[in-house]
């Protein structure tokens, strides 16, 4: 299962800076709406961890997005 972690974090390293966007999560969530993104988050269900950053904007940081993947991969099995 570590290996399955460290694979998912240096790929989402490598494609994405420190965070994912809102457009970014959504694609990687399985191409996803923004607006059904929003609704995830407002319902603070099935989504990954996320801050609210001072302008206002919500950005998903790595370490979140794996973690969110890797419970999903564990409840899926």
């Amino acid at each position: 299962m570590n290996n399955i972690i460290e694979l998912e974090l240096k790929r989402l390293e490598t494609k994405y800076t420190r965070a994912l966007s809102k457009k970014e999560m959504a694609h990687e969530l399985g191409d996803i709406s923004l607006r059904t993104l929003e609704r995830r988050i407002e319902s603070a269900q099935d989504v990954p961890n996320y801050i609210k950053t001072k302008t206002g904007n919500i950005v998903f940081p790595i370490g979140a997005v794996v973690m969110y993947f890797s419970e999903r991969l564990i409840r899926t099995t």
